[in-house]
């Protein structure tokens, strides 16, 4: 029994970098508590609230962008400046992951310090996948870290590198240096 049941999160965990939610465990059948003894055997390791991990899966260096995405009970878009490192546009490094809920959804999870969340309805052409993670488009990743801030030179090299790998048109590109060079004419007005 045990055997299957863990067969059975491995397949499902296969898809999502090794995580299973527990929502999608019970689609299959399998109890909370099932969770629980495989995660006190070692078998799983608890990550977050209705969140596990195959522990003896390979981990890859996207993980953390999955499990933030999972952890907002699957509704999670990795944005802003954790976009454009996903998207490896560019040489940022943020301190929290960015995740983009829906506008009405309000996570209660623990493990939210490690994220910077954002709620807004994104239309369907802004969501995109790298590694099958869902993530917003380089294009709506520029835009989301302007608003957040993000350094100027950071967003130029991002423009630069979608636009050289074709991930964004030379129009799109020329809109968003636009919006960069306006964001510093307003910073060098307010000093």
């Amino acid at each position: 029994m045990v055997s299957r049941t863990l067969d059975d999160l491995v397949d499902l965990a296969l898809d999502h970098h090794g995580y299973v939610r527990a929502q999608d465990a019970r689609g299959r059948g399998i109890a909370g508590s099932q969770l629980r003894r495989l995660a006190a055997s070692g078998r799983l390791e608890h990550v977050a609230h209705g969140l596990y991990r195959v522990a003896f899966l390979p981990r890859n260096a996207n993980d953390e962008y999955a499990e933030a995405s999972l952890w907002a009970s699957g509704r999670g878009v990795i944005s802003h400046s954790s976009a454009l490192a996903l998207h490896q546009l560019c040489d940022v490094n943020p301190s929290r992951l960015h995740v983009t809920v829906p506008a009405s959804y309000v996570p209660r999870r623990t493990g939210g310090e490690l994220y910077r969340i954002w709620r807004r309805n994104l239309s369907a052409e802004d969501i995109t996948t790298v590694d099958d993670i869902p993530v917003v488009t380089p294009a709506r990743a520029v835009m989301d870290a302007l608003s957040a801030g993000e350094d100027p030179g950071m967003l130029q090299q991002a423009i630069r590198t979608a636009r050289s790998r074709g991930d964004i048109t030379s129009a799109q590109a020329a809109r968003l240096r636009r919006a960069v060079r306006a964001s510093l004419a307003q910073s060098e007005t307010d000093i």
